[in-house]
């Protein structure tokens, strides 16, 4: 099986990346901000990545898309249940990579807790 991330394990579409965007809960890494949303069961977790032009030229920002989807392949269980959006910071074009896999997975657990005790709220406004 390859190891790639599959269409169905990717955010493709525009409207998809607004949604994540608006109703998804943030959390402020060095270098990147992450966004992420709960989804039901039923579907997997899909990533999209966003490197503006402001990270730098094109080999820059295709070089750090690479490493943000090595990491992010090697630890999909951590967003298995959200759909996660990794929005790049001017910043991160002159991290190493053990730097940013380092503030990468730090970042996705503190956007784990906040979800569950996000969900958990929610779900106790429920019970009458």
């Amino acid at each position: 099986m390859s190891n790639a991330l599959s269409k169905k394990h990717r955010i493709r579409k525009r409207r998809d990346f607004l949604r994540v965007q608006r109703f998804g809960t943030r959390v402020f890494g060095k270098f990147f901000t992450l966004v992420g949303r709960s989804i039901p069961l039923s579907e997997e977790g899909r990533l999209g990545l966003t490197v503006s032009k402001a990270v730098g030229k094109a080999h820059v920002r295709n070089l750090i898309k690479r490493r943000l989807r090595h990491i992010l392949r090697e630890n999909r269980n951590l967003f298995s249940r959200h759909d996660l959006v990794v929005v790049a910071q001017p910043s991160i074009a002159s991290v190493s990579f053990e730097e940013l896999q380092a503030e990468l997975l730090r970042a996705l657990a503190t956007l784990n807790e906040k979800i569950i005790s996000k969900t958990k709220a929610k779900k106790l406004e429920k019970k009458p």
